[in-house]
């Protein structure tokens, strides 16, 4: 898919996921509070995890052949790997680490 998009259309689609998800980590950063990151490593969580379940899919070649369906496994995948550590976190403080 990301082969016939020019450089151009390719950077603007970059920084616009990237400033959806700083939002979408300040947002998670007001919720989650001291189990939380901070907004800055949220979003670097929520963009690895997005992009690792997009990697995952590619090496399981799970077919996504729609936009949708690329995007919804990125969202889960960047939420997912934002709960999985903060629960790590939440429980290793709780145990006092």
């Amino acid at each position: 898919m990301i082969a016939g998009i020019d450089a151009f259309t390719l950077v603007i689609i970059g920084l616009f996921i990237t400033a959806a998800a700083y939002f979408i980590a300040s947002a998670m950063h007001g919720v989650m509070g001291p189990d939380g990151f901070g907004t800055i490593p949220n979003m670097v969580i929520l963009l690895t995890g997005g992009f690792l379940a997009t990697y995952l899919m590619e090496v399981l070649r799970i077919p996504l052949r729609d936009p949708t369906g690329q995007a919804v496994t990125a969202i889960t995948g960047g939420f997912c790997a934002l709960a999985l550590l903060a629960t790590l976190k939440a429980v290793a403080s709780r145990l006092g680490y």
